[in-house]
């Protein structure tokens, strides 16, 4: 096997991870989780899994890591909503020293959710709140659709690339990468003027940023993608659909002053 396949083999073996960067917890932090496993948890801690929303979010055919999700704050506007009356867990972060926090890389970056990998013992966790599991219309959020609405939801939106990569790349990082892209590509633009008085098409334009953000976030996508998907025209084409607007304005811009 040559270097390349051996790459390739390595890529597809690794799971799907939700970390963003290594994160400092709070002494305290919230893990939120349906009354059904209220017995299992007061038993065993909690242990590291890859629960449905978890790969429902991601995308089934995907390979999730286990993981542990939690809230680095005790304000409940803070708190991850499921829509269901849940358990509330407190996690003392300052007995298990050695467990390692990091940003969940699903929210933007102000959020305060984030991830762990490793278990956690029953010594470290208290249940501060006993939910009773409704989904009930009378007790849901009246802004939030109900947990099975929210799944049908994002089902729904998984055959959409831009959801897709969202969910396996963090919004601002995205478009930074944009953003860099688009400066790359009006340079271009500026220098093939300057070179020798032509001027790129907007069609071109656009396939060149496109090019450009796909070299950024190639890698990440590849790594999580569930394999022999055919994905890779088609996020093209959306990201050109979803960025166009901006790209033709940016365009305008450079033809105006050339």
């Amino acid at each position: 096997m040559n270097l390349r396949e051996s790459i390739k083999r390595i890529l597809r073996e690794n799971d799907y991870s939700p970390a963003g960067k290594e994160v400092r917890p709070n002494k305290i932090v919230v893990h939120k989780s349906n009354p059904m496993f209220r017995d299992k948890i007061l038993q065993d801690g909690l242990k590291v899994k890859a629960g449905e929303c978890y790969k429902i979010y991601v995308g089934y055919g995907t390979k999730c890591k286990p993981a542990i999700f939690a809230t680095n704050s005790t304000n409940k506007r803070a708190w991850f909503d499921s829509t269901y009356d849940d358990d509330v867990w407190e996690i003392n972060t300052e007995m298990i020293p050695d467990v390692k926090w990091f940003k969940d890389r699903h929210y933007e970056s102000r959020s305060k959710h984030i991830v762990t990998f490793q278990d956690i013992p029953i010594e470290a966790i208290s249940l501060k709140y006993k939910g009773s599991g409704s989904g009930d219309a009378e007790t849901w959020d009246k802004k939030s659709p109900n947990l099975y609405e929210s799944i049908r939801r994002i089902l729904r939106e998984e055959s959409k690339p831009i959801p897709m990569i969202r969910r396996r790349i963090p919004y601002d990082e995205l478009e930074r990468e944009f953003s860099e892209s688009l400066d790359m590509s009006s340079n271009m633009l500026r220098n093939t003027n300057k070179d020798d008085g032509s001027i790129m098409s907007l069609n071109r334009f656009i396939d060149v940023t496109i090019s450009i953000l796909m070299d950024g976030i190639h890698y990440e996508l590849y790594s999580t993608m569930p394999e022999d998907s055919q994905w890779y025209d088609e996020v093209i084409e959306s990201l050109k659909d979803y960025y166009k607007d901006r790209i033709k304005s940016r365009y305008k811009k450079l033809v105006s002053n050339t």
